[in-house]
């Protein structure tokens, strides 16, 4: 018999057909398993002397991965440089995580989980009554109290961690600074007392007054040109 070997394939065998003078293929091997060379078809079988596979996607929809189909129904999702894949979402390298600011997206440690920002890189803790917070291990460390002192004595000064610094005027003893004034007391955040009485000054034509300047009372011409 003629050789007609050269047509055998896995889904073929070579047989000499007489009417045609020449060797043909013919189907073999049905049902049977093969490789139709496409790396997105599955469960390759031999079909009418042809291999053929049922056709499947791997495109995940996400512009971060380069997606390749493994030829038995499973795929590979390949996260492109400068990405990361966290929980299901493309996130580009440098970003921070929405809700935790000292983790960010660090394609040179991981391409699927969240890394540490660097030691030091500003972060807020959320409360108004630390300053310089900074990132420390993956977490947002507060900094210093945030000074809320107004150095004003007639206010008692303190933090609200969301409204920040609050002065609450106060009803305390304090000094103006004006010698003119005396029995000082604090009202509605500032330093007030009463009208210095200098009426021991008073006379038939003199009133008494008190001089700043002079830190003292002083006589003054009153009841001009009268008896």
């Amino acid at each position: 018999l003629r050789d007609c070997a050269a047509w055998d394939g896995a889904c073929t065998s070579g047989a000499c057909d007489e009417l045609l003078d020449s060797c043909v293929p013919t189907p073999a091997n049905e049902a049977q398993p093969c490789d139709d060379g496409d790396a997105c078809t599955k469960t390759d079988q031999c079909l009418a002397g042809a291999c053929v596979g049922a056709a499947y996607d791997c495109d995940d929809g996400r512009l971060c991965t380069t997606d390749i189909c493994s030829g038995d129904g499973t795929c590979d999702h390949q996260v492109l440089d400068g990405w990361c894949l966290i929980d299901g979402s493309c996130v580009g390298a440098g970003a921070s995580a929405s809700d935790q600011p000292c983790l960010r997206c660090d394609p040179t440690t991981a391409t699927t989980a969240w890394s540490d920002a660097p030691a030091g890189t500003s972060c807020t803790d959320d409360s108004e009554c630390t300053v310089n917070d900074a990132c420390s291990g993956g977490a947002c460390v507060p900094g210093p109290p945030r000074n809320c002192d107004d150095s004003n004595p007639c206010t008692d000064d303190s933090c609200d961690a969301s409204l920040g610094c609050q002065h609450a005027s106060n009803t305390a003893v304090c000094d103006d600074g004006e010698y003119c004034t005396v029995d000082d007391i604090c009202a509605d955040g500032a330093c007030s007392g009463a009208l210095r009485d200098c009426a021991e000054l008073d006379g038939a034509c003199a009133s008494g007054v008190c001089d700043e300047l002079l830190d003292s009372c002083v006589p003054t011409p009153a009841n001009e040109a009268q008896p």
